[in-house]
């Protein structure tokens, strides 16, 4: 009967692995990252934000600034500090055009990410909620 007895406080023991179950505490615990992806609406650069003077990260983890598209009241994001200046890279003659309020967030993302103008509109406009073209 001793030796039952021994077996028997072998099996408390074994109680003691039943703890890794608050691994999946852990595993809770480890849920907030979910919660991260949520962040993932990375700045795009020429998308609207608000408000001016915030900073954000894009896809590509550099910084973002939400600052005022010089002539406008409008704020996007940009990869420069302080008022952005109407851009200066052109389109070519046969694409179409844009309507005037969609057109310098255009150009802004194109002149600052090397990104097309049909890669920047896309981008833009599912950043800012609208349907896809």
């Amino acid at each position: 009967t001793s030796p039952s007895a021994a077996g028997s406080p072998s099996a408390p023991p074994a109680a003691p692995p039943a703890p890794p179950p608050p691994s999946p505490t852990d595993t809770v615990t480890g849920s907030p990252p979910p919660t991260t992806a949520a962040a993932p609406a990375a700045a795009v650069v020429g998308a609207d934000c608000s408000p001016a003077g915030s900073t954000a990260t894009t896809a590509d983890g550099s910084t973002a600034y939400c600052e005022t598209l010089q002539g406008t009241d409008s704020t996007i994001w940009s990869l420069t500090q302080g008022d952005i200046p109407s851009p200066t890279v052109t389109t070519a003659p046969t694409d179409e055009p844009l309507p005037a309020e969609e057109e310098p967030p255009v150009r802004v993302c194109m002149q600052q990410t090397d990104m097309t103008r049909r890669e920047c509109r896309r981008s833009i406009r599912e950043s800012n909620g609208l349907p896809p073209l």
